[in-house]
């Protein structure tokens, strides 16, 4: 039997369970070995101009020495910037860098875009907070004529669904089936998350208007469930009518009933599924993961970072794009404890760039005059009547001020208020006066 060496498994170099050698963990990272830390899938920092923008590294050519990367979605340019968010672009290994780990002084001349960390971006793009929010998408002219035509059943389903025949609804034959009727109908086979947030929009804006209620369960009730069948069975209509259990063109009334059902059929028995009812693999958002770990050695300010995780980035060269501060939400890093540092740490070098910051403060403040002043104008001015002109109130138009009244004391005897005179005037003779 001949020995066989079974080779290890390849550890995360990222991962928390991997041991590094103490001598390493604390290398600095420099900028002249970045090029040796680059690998494709790898969140880097590329320069554009004056600052460095997040993005993923996609494919390496090797002769010209550059790199095909992917910028990060969030990334937040200014307006005079041509950079796009998502798109793709060759950049050179001379203007790429990684976190620079336990680098102080190199990370004190980056300075960074405003970007939206991932894990804002996480909460950004919650699908149960977008379909929460009726005006995520405004609904296209598919969703108008798939639903128009029924706007007043489905408002009748809201206020009084007993009255609405249920051979026009599949769902509410389906609910009547069941012991339990449950608390949200999931059912959204065929249509993609922007269908409904698009089919919520012309609810929340046609529907609910007829209906003149607006029921917490709205948008997971049994009138939403009916409004999706109908984008589907609208959608589908052609290949629902080559069915062989199709009625005759000539029946509109069972034709359409048909094409009901078919959909209602199609939205159960896709749900989880691709729009085309295949199996829906597992969605992994590469970029977001790649930012992740990337995040987590940029913005580490524990004991493991060291000095270089006290906030350094930029700080010998200017501030970052819009005066970003990258903590200002708390992101992963803090899960650990931060390392205690010192306000000397903090202090700027002397090629800071103050006077940007100064102007950037600036046009802050104009800005938020100009809002103040607009904020006056819009209010509305008091009219002055002129001299003579003021009507004169009645007495029922006087506003009558509020007495607090004392507690009566029981105890007291009741004495009427003393009665208040006025003094006499007395007659005085002219005679009578001393002439002095």
């Amino acid at each position: 039997m001949c020995n066989l060496e079974i080779p290890r498994r390849r550890q995360d170099p990222f991962s928390s369970t991997t041991r590094i050698s103490p001598r390493l963990q604390e290398a600095p990272e420099t900028i002249a070995t970045v090029p040796q830390r680059l690998f494709p899938g790898k969140m880097v920092l590329a320069k554009l101009e004056r600052f460095y923008y997040p993005c993923r590294l996609i494919n390496h050519v090797l002769r010209q020495k550059e790199w095909t990367v992917k910028y990060w979605r969030g990334n937040t340019p200014s307006l005079e910037s041509l950079h796009t968010p998502g798109s793709y672009s060759c950049v050179s290994e001379s203007n790429l860098i990684d976190a620079l780990w336990h680098n102080r002084s190199e990370r004190r001349g980056i300075r960074l875009i405003n970007f939206l960390r991932a894990h804002e971006v996480r909460e950004k793009e919650d699908p149960e907070e977008f379909l929460v929010n009726p005006h995520s998408l405004e609904f296209n002219s598919e969703i108008e004529k798939a639903l128009y035509p029924h706007r007043k059943v489905l408002a009748q389903l809201i206020s009084n669904p007993n009255e609405v025949d249920d051979a026009l609804v599949p769902a509410k034959v389906w609910l009547n089936s069941l012991k339990k009727q449950p608390l949200v109908i999931h059912w959204t086979g065929g249509l993609t998350l922007n269908d409904l947030a698009r089919i919520n929009n012309y609810f929340f804006r046609r529907v609910l208007k007829i209906s003149k209620e607006c029921p917490l369960d709205w948008a997971t009730g049994l009138a939403m469930s009916h409004a999706r069948t109908l984008v589907v069975a609208y959608r589908h209509r052609e290949l629902f009518l080559q069915d062989e259990e199709c009625p005759p063109v000539s029946e509109s009334e069972s034709v359409d009933r048909f094409a009901i059902e078919k959909g209602w059929e199609r939205l159960v028995d896709f749900t989880g599924c691709t729009t085309d009812g295949k199996i829906k693999p597992e969605a992994v958002d590469v970029d977001m993961e790649a930012l992740v770990l990337l995040e987590k050695r940029m913005f580490d300010t524990s004991e493991d970072a060291g000095f270089a995780g006290n906030h350094q980035w930029g700080l010998d060269i200017g501030m970052h794009q819009d005066n970003w501060y990258p903590w200002n939400s708390p992101g992963p890093e803090e899960e650990k404890d931060t390392r205690e540092g010192n306000e000397s740490e903090l202090d700027v070098g002397p090629e800071f760039d103050k006077e940007e910051l100064a102007k950037w403060h600036r046009t802050e403040l104009g800005k938020e005059e100009a809002r103040k002043e607009m904020q006056k104008a819009t209010c509305p001015r008091p009219t002055l009547l002129r001299k003579g002109t003021r009507k004169r109130r009645t007495v029922y138009e006087i506003p009558v001020e509020s007495v607090e009244l004392r507690p009566a004391d029981e105890s007291e005897e009741y004495q009427p208020p003393a009665k208040r005179t006025r003094p006499k005037l007395r007659d005085v003779d002219s005679n009578s006066v001393d002439d002095k």
